[in-house]
């Protein structure tokens, strides 16, 4: 008896945990746009269908071919969504995107998987 009652807490959990992590449905069009940093307003994100170019106080500083699916790097996950960025020497990053203007929220935020750290802007 106690076995089935750990068996049916754990499929619980687990189906709680699945349904938690589901992903953006429209992350790629909702990407699209300009997006301004919460942690310095002077560096900006122009994103478009396959690019993206970083401005530091109107001046751009470099632009990348972008990508995004269930993989980046060494990272898999089916049940995330991740932009692969390339620079102009072919250097990738990998960035975890946890929302892009989810419900009209007009914030994008994404995690550098390089570091950890969380990148958070503002839809323009």
């Amino acid at each position: 008896m106690k076995l089935k009652y750990i068996v049916g807490v754990v499929i619980m959990m687990l189906s709680f945990k699945l349904s938690a992590q589901q992903t953006q449905p429209n992350m790629a069009q909702k990407l699209i746009g300009t997006w301004v940093s919460e942690d310095d307003t002077k560096l900006k994100l122009v994103i478009g269908n396959t690019t993206y170019s970083e401005y530091y106080d109107g001046e751009l500083l470099e632009t990348f071919g972008y990508m995004i699916g269930p993989q980046c790097g060494d990272e898999t996950d089916f049940n995330a969504q991740f932009l692969k960025s390339t620079d102009a020497s072919g250097q990738e990053f990998c960035y975890e995107l946890y929302g892009a203007d989810a419900n009209g929220s007009g914030v994008l935020s994404m995690r550098y998987l390089g570091n950890g750290k969380i990148f958070v802007y503002n839809k323009q």
